[in-house]
């Protein structure tokens, strides 16, 4: 029974009450077995079989399996139905239009069907699709005597070079998994990521290197993927001149929807290697290639782009040009997703805690209305753990003590295996920190608390640190220092 309740439960409570109503669609009845299996395997509480044929009233074990069964085929067509609603790619696109001419095929209407066909060939090529560019040439060649514009030989010819390239896309596939596996390794053994290493040998292997340096899709999802890696182990530092490099020798450029991919990476990458004035003058060529996009795909990366311009600013001394960035954002026209929502009001947020104006950014806190449950799924973990800082840090400017102690204890109790992790020793030290900073209140000494701050946290290069964790030590060192946050964030971020 496990299989069958394991699909069940990974279903929210929406789903499960649309399943119940997709199951009635056709016709209500109101003793439905398969309904009551499925009431049954939802419970918290696992079934043997032997307890569900008891509770079903079922005649026997045959009985039972056979509405088991009919359950699982609803479930089946369920999960199909409820994937071709949500699927809204390219290849859906395509595969929708495909159908809709082999339908039209089978009623004789022929130049309707072509007319369709064509269509699906046409966004198949834009695209990419080979499998489904696959099946489109073999209806056009069995199609083919019903239509006068193409020859038998030219869709023959389509289809070979089609396969050739669906060829190479399954190679590559098998070279993702090998970088995949590399990655992991280079991981695990502690060293550093030799990005163009891993990226040579793999694409070595099937002789790959000239397909992906021609095609703009494929280099931005290998690079994607690497990129995955160094947002985790933070190595942006060698992550930059590769990643350039890449973009600079890709021989094929006509595709803006992924040069504006790629190249905000690029722009990701050099503000988290504080080169900032260089990000912004790639947010520029970002915007030159974003005016050849389509409307949705612009109104998609505006809101990302947005940010990363105010990012920028913070760093060069332009902070209330940062948080104006960030309020036209959220009074614009163009409808945010929830996790830029959640982002541009965490920010929006922290922009003026930067100020000095913690109520006012206390303010901008309260409207984040969701459980930390809710943001850990959506942002990730580090997200609420930075968001959960910086409120200790509001609490603390806004003399809420009770609640900075609180949240400090929360914070040791929620993220206890968390801290055991040696990527998190920082955020650890960092709470400690602030911990015996608070707790010591007038009894601080505070020369020795100097000595112990920079004793404390092990620094990388300056170059290679975390900008993160270099803002909330600039705020324990604003004050034992008694100075300005802001000028203190600047200091230590862009001092020699």
């Amino acid at each position: 029974m496990g299989n069958l309740r394991e699909i069940i439960h990974s279903f929210d409570a929406r789903e499960q009450a649309e399943f119940q109503y997709f199951v009635q669609r056709h016709k209500q009845k109101k003793d439905r077995k398969d309904l009551e299996l499925f009431k049954l395997l939802k419970q918290p509480v696992e079934l043997s079989a032997a307890e569900a044929i008891e509770k079903l009233g079922t005649k026997n074990a045959n009985a039972y399996h056979a509405i088991r069964k009919r359950l699982f085929k609803h479930i089946s067509d369920f999960i199909l139905v409820k994937s071709v609603d949500e699927d809204m790619s390219a290849g859906a696109s395509v595969n929708s239009l495909y159908l809709i001419s082999r339908y039209l095929f089978g009623r004789s209407l022929n130049k309707s069907a072509w007319k369709y066909l064509r269509k699906a060939e046409e966004l198949g090529l834009q695209h990419d699709q080979f499998q489904y560019l696959n099946v489109i040439y073999n209806l056009q060649i069995e199609q083919q005597l019903v239509q006068e514009q193409d020859s038998l030989q030219e869709i023959i010819q389509k289809y070979e070079d089609n396969k050739r390239k669906n060829d190479e896309l399954e190679r590559i596939n098998i070279t993702k998994s090998l970088i995949r596996e590399q990655v992991e390794l280079y991981k695990r053994d502690g060293k550093g990521l030799d990005f163009k290493a891993i990226i040579d040998h793999s694409l070595n292997s099937f002789s790959l290197i000239q397909r992906v340096m021609s095609s703009p899709k494929l280099l931005y999802e290998l690079l994607d993927m690497m990129r995955k890696s160094v947002v985790a182990t933070k190595d942006f530092i060698s992550f930059e001149p590769f990643l350039i490099s890449s973009y600079n020798s890709l021989k094929n450029k006509d595709k803006p929807y992924y040069n504006v991919l790629i190249l905000l990476m690029i722009v990701h990458t050099k503000y988290r290697n504080k080169k900032f004035q260089e990000s912004i003058t790639y947010i520029e060529q970002v915007r030159g290639e974003l005016v050849l996009c389509g409307k949705p795909f612009q109104n998609k990366v505006h809101a990302r782009i947005q940010q990363l311009l105010a990012a920028n600013y913070i760093f060069l001394d332009e902070i209330q040009k940062a948080i104006g960035i960030l309020k036209g954002l959220s009074q614009g026209k163009v409808k945010l997703n929830a996790a830029d929502v959640a982002n541009v009001r965490m920010n929006t947020g922290i922009y003026l805690a930067f100020s000095g104006d913690f109520k006012a950014a206390h303010k901008v806190w309260l409207s984040m209305q969701h459980s930390e449950k809710w943001y850990q799924k959506i942002m990730g973990i580090e997200w609420v753990m930075k968001k959960n800082l910086m409120e200790i840090i509001m609490f603390y400017e806004m003399e809420h003590l009770d609640l900075v102690e609180s949240k400090i204890r929360s914070m040791e109790r929620r993220y206890a295996d968390l801290f055991k992790v040696a990527a998190y020793d920082n955020a650890r030290i960092f709470l400690g920190l602030i911990k015996e900073f608070v707790y010591a209140g007038v009894d601080l000494d505070l020369e020795k608390f100097k000595e112990k701050i920079e004793a404390s946290i092990e620094w990388r290069p300056k170059e290679q640190e975390d900008l993160q964790a270099m803002m909330f030590y600039a705020w324990l060192r604003s004050k034992v220092y008694h100075a300005d946050y802001y000028t203190t964030i600047l200091d230590v971020v862009l001092e020699p």
